[in-house]
């Protein structure tokens, strides 16, 4: 297995230790959906520990390019699947993987009584997309489930979008990191 921290992606040392301490708090079994995975370095940071909770990992991201503000992703676009499919299989993982949007995964999910008990969010970082998410997965998550999310980033400065969505949907009742967010499903 190749070692995440040599993956492309904008996931670091500290963010993996937020998502595993995330995961380990979700039953051995259950599901988790990872909305926004680009080349599945934040998946593959954390495979060891969903191989040995044996959970089931759905995978959802257009898998092309919207507008990013880091640096060098536009030009990052061409074998973004492949690369993800290649990255995951590495690290043992075999995730249901929908190519599309996160309303048309959690569409699936609905039709198929399919609850997970973690969403981490990671794709869109604009205000509407990061609104549009929780609200579309927070009815899904199974009671005492935990939806969360990546860039929520120091008052806002780098991603004032996903700080905003998160504040306004859960004042005063979610967890923060330096970059994790999250909110349980009480």
């Amino acid at each position: 297995m190749k070692d995440w921290t040599t993956l492309d992606g904008f996931f670091e040392t500290n963010n993996q230790k937020e998502y595993s301490r995330l995961v380990s708090l979700i039953p051995d079994g259950s599901l988790m959906v990872e909305v926004g995975s680009f080349r599945g370095k934040s998946l593959c940071s954390i495979a060891p520990l969903i191989l040995q909770k044996k959970l089931s990992v759905i995978s959802v991201d257009i898998f092309g390019s919207v507008f990013y503000f880091e640096p060098g992703v536009n030009n990052k676009e061409a074998g973004m699947l492949k690369d993800f499919v290649t990255n995951v299989h590495d690290a043992g993982l075999d995730p249901l993987v929908i190519c599309g949007k996160s309303k048309n995964a959690a569409e699936f999910c609905k039709m198929g009584n399919l609850h997970p008990a973690l969403v981490f969010i990671d794709a869109e970082h604009t205000y509407e997309a990061v609104k549009s998410d929780i609200e579309t997965w927070w009815p899904l998550l199974l009671p005492g489930g935990i939806i969360s999310g990546h860039d929520y980033s120091l008052g806002g400065v780098y991603w004032p979008g996903v700080f905003k969505a998160v504040n306004e949907i859960f004042p005063n009742k979610h967890h923060a990191d330096l970059y994790i967010w999250s909110a349980v499903k009480e």
